[in-house]
């Protein structure tokens, strides 16, 4: 080693210890010396440690960001993969705003999914910090999007045993949030999230269990929580978009939160069923809330599933079925029962014209910039125009 070299290590060892903290301090991203965190620590109340207080960084060391996912006035999401074990994530980015306070956000959401715990239609929650201004929201990562990008992205089909897959696995996440005496409070297309099992089932009592399942490799996840309010105390209650709505809520009514659910996710199969964009407001936004509407007539859908998504929506939140009680519905094939013979053979047929083209739809894996995630072939469009243009013969 020459000379030069070791006066330069002498110095730059007396500038460190004239001006930085012990080693240890240094590199825990928290050190349990700080008066705070030690007191809160010692006296157990660790919740209570301000996010601020935990600033650690993390973000860039121990995550590599693979694609951006979507933006909105709370921040960005991206897809991540953790460079330990190497499973993607989805890590929401939320900056800094002077309307409320972020940690009080964090809070609500971090609080909602510790009482959640781990559900199969639930977006599971790992971890969240504090970085840089920034506030970092770990969770789950669902590589089939929203299914709002389905309904209007997309030209996924939604036949009649797929919106009752979709409203069986939602109302199956709704009812246990509601079993902890909670409420959701933001049901939309743009929060339930798409997961994909390769067709393995991951629940023991999945509808049509004796024949081909429609989208048996879809699994639907309720998300974002930040509106999730416990139901016996609804002083810092938030309303989400108004488009899911129902009046009662809109006039401050907030006895029946659970049943705002109920609502918000019939509205959510609606859209699913009919395409339609969802007004925020206007004459339509009351017809839907007085149950004014229909579903496509064709053979796709069952009028049996138009009544039961009608009574979702009944003006009176005290007449509508709790989530439970309409996953016990759908798993006693009660909507089943009510098909009269003409419109079960119809619903058969449709089956057996799409069935080849719906098992074997299995997209590629493409970037969140590609519009074209759930295809159909040329085929299936034939088919299911077919189908619509002899539906009158049919019945």
């Amino acid at each position: 080693m020459t000379v030069t070299s070791q006066v330069s290590r002498a110095a730059a060892a007396a500038v460190t210890t004239s001006i930085s903290p012990p080693p240890l301090a240094k590199q825990h991203p928290f050190p349990l010396t700080r008066p705070v965190v030690k007191r809160l620590l010692n006296s157990g109340e660790v919740t209570n440690v301000s996010i601020r207080e935990l600033q650690t960084s993390r973000f860039h060391k121990e995550f590599r960001i693979d694609e951006f996912i979507a933006t909105g006035s709370f921040g960005v999401i991206y897809k991540c993969t953790n460079l330990f074990d190497g499973i993607p994530y989805a890590i929401k980015k939320i900056k800094q705003t002077t309307y409320k306070s972020p940690e009080y956000l964090v809070r609500k959401e971090v609080y909602a999914n510790s009482a959640f715990g781990r559900h199969p239609n639930l977006v599971s929650y790992f971890t969240a910090w504090y970085e840089k201004g920034h506030i970092y929201i770990q969770t789950e990562f669902c590589h089939g999007g929203t299914l709002e990008r389905m309904i209007h992205e997309s030209d996924h089909v939604f036949c009649d045993n797929a919106l009752r897959r979709l409203l069986w696995h939602v109302c199956n996440g709704l009812a246990h949030i509601h079993s902890k005496k909670l409420a959701h409070l933001d049901i939309k297309a743009a929060n339930i999230l798409i997961c994909k099992t390769n067709g393995a089932l991951v629940f023991a009592d999945d509808l049509d269990d004796d024949e081909e399942i429609v989208d048996k490799d879809i699994v639907y996840k309720i998300g974002d929580f930040g509106h999730t309010i416990c139901v016996e105390d609804v002083r810092s209650i938030e309303d989400g978009d108004s488009r899911y709505l129902p009046k009662e809520l809109l006039r401050d009514d907030y006895s029946q939160l659970q049943k705002v659910d109920v609502f918000s996710t019939a509205l959510t199969v609606y859209e699913a069923a009919t395409r339609k964009h969802l007004p925020k407001n206007g004459p339509e936004w009351h017809r839907l809330r007085n149950g004014e509407f229909s579903l496509p007539q064709t053979i796709f859908l069952s009028t049996s599933l138009e009544k039961l998504l009608k009574k979702m929506v009944d003006l009176d939140p005290s007449n509508r079925p709790s989530a439970s009680k309409v996953v016990n519905l759908l798993l006693d094939r009660g909507m089943a029962a009510t098909k009269d013979q003409d419109e079960m053979e119809a619903l058969k047929l449709s089956a057996q014209f799409l069935e080849p083209w719906l098992v074997n739809l299995k997209p590629p894996r493409t970037t969140l910039s590609d519009r074209g995630t759930y295809l159909k072939t040329d085929n299936c469009r034939k088919i299911e125009d077919y189908c619509f243009n002899n539906s009158k013969k049919i019945n």
